[in-house]
């Protein structure tokens, strides 16, 4: 299967809010991932808290609601409105930046046409959780959910051995990351746990066939434009090489970034 068939239309992160920055980087979500009623009675019977109080702990730059002025983000588009209350969320495993690592995304990244405006991703993660977006009040026990559910998951390796592009639904911004397969199976059960949680909480699940990923570049319009099928097989087979003696990363701990929030979540605990 070509690179070009490899497009993967799902996710991430590209539901953008100054709140989470990891958001600006690899989601590639719509506005479905707004909150969902609450009349289902799924969330716990918690009071509700005062628009005055959710005020005060909206962090947003973006005072007034709506799409927010491209201009000012390097030409990114918010994908779903901003509304007062609601904090982005974002459920991830942060990824160390390793000498090594680091030489195979800058070789990466030098191998793509001059072209292509590519930037480079500051903020690295795998993300285990779709953009979604919480009111203030359930930040605590969705993350305090997940903490009980990941208490007796332990730890593991994974191994990125593959480069992929990817695409916002939207068709506005290109990805290229690394693609972890060794690991693969670790991280879709913790997928499948995380999805509890979010069904909790009446939140959208993650996708049915996700591919574990760190964006390390990225750059405006959609890659099918400036990307041929030869740069995409030139590309991939120069990543095998590279990641063939690159040595696997640990994983001991999953973070949940909720806007400006950001919550540590070790793996194993309860062992």
């Amino acid at each position: 299967m070509s690179a070009l068939q490899a497009l993967q239309g799902y996710e991430s992160s590209s539901s953008e809010s100054e709140e989470l920055n990891l958001d600006d980087v690899d989601n590639h979500s719509k506005s479905e991932n707004a909150v969902q009623d609450q009349k289902d009675g799924k969330r716990p019977a918690l009071p509700s808290v005062p628009s005055e109080i959710l005020g005060m702990f909206d962090m947003s730059s973006n005072v007034a609601e709506g799409k927010s002025n491209a201009s000012s983000h390097g030409g990114r588009i918010r994908s779903f409105e901003h509304v007062a209350g609601n904090w982005a969320t974002l459920v991830y495993i942060p990824v160390e930046l390793t000498e090594q690592l680091k030489i195979i995304m800058e070789d990466l990244l030098s191998l793509m046409p001059s072209s292509v405006d590519m930037e480079p991703v500051p903020d690295l993660h795998i993300s285990l959780s779709r953009t979604v977006t919480l009111q203030y009040q359930w930040i605590d026990p969705f993350v305090d959910s997940i903490r009980q559910r990941l208490a007796s998951f332990g730890g593991f390796t994974y191994c990125f051995d593959n480069v992929e592009f990817y695409a916002n639904d939207e068709k506005t911004r290109s990805f290229i990351g690394l693609k972890a397969n060794h690991g693969h199976q670790e991280m879709l059960n913790l997928v499948k746990i995380i999805d509890v949680c979010l069904q909790e909480f009446s939140l959208p699940v993650y996708y049915e066939k996700p591919s574990f990923h760190v964006s390390f570049g990225w750059c405006l319009g959609d890659y099918q434009t400036f990307l041929g099928d030869s740069d995409m097989t030139r590309i991939q087979r120069e990543c095998r090489k590279l990641c063939r003696a690159s040595l696997p990363l640990s994983v001991s701990e999953i973070w949940c970034k909720v806007g400006c929030k950001q919550f540590r979540i070790p793996l194993g605990m309860g062992r």
